[in-house]
């Protein structure tokens, strides 16, 4: 049960909005970019925690219910993999791993450098940016 498009269509929205972002720092004489960047930036980290949070909780519900269960949960495993990112089955592949969006959020702050302290996060969103952006 693959779902290619949805992984393509991930990463053409999210190349869009880099390229766009990137360039609003010598295009966008009048900031509007860079005054929603904080936002939209919290809101991609977001996203990444909320798609983590379902995968494990719909894999916690599908295993109380035995073998119907492995079959859902690989399921999920499989659907959710193009958001979190990884293969099902891997098992090195970690929950906090999503090569889209993290992609896109490194992309941004090679492109703004040193510009990126400019902007100011809740504390748990500059840590997630700090985290993704370190490695």
């Amino acid at each position: 049960m693959s779902h290619p498009g949805v992984e393509h269509a991930q990463e053409a929205d999210s190349a869009v909005f880099v390229v766009l972002s990137v360039a609003s720092l010598e295009e966008d004489i009048y900031g509007h970019v860079q005054h929603v960047l904080p936002a939209t930036l919290e809101a991609i980290i977001r996203f990444r925690g909320s798609i983590v949070a379902l995968e494990s909780e719909l894999l916690a519900q599908a295993g109380t219910i035995g073998k119907p269960g492995q079959v859902a949960g690989e399921q999920v495993k499989e659907i959710l993999s193009a958001y979190i990112g990884g293969e099902p089955d891997d098992p090195g592949r970690t929950q906090l791993t999503n090569p889209v969006c993290e992609n896109g959020i490194r992309r941004i702050s090679e492109g703004y450098g040193t510009s990126m302290s400019a902007f100011r996060f809740p504390p748990s969103i500059a840590s997630a940016l700090g985290e993704i952006c370190k490695e």
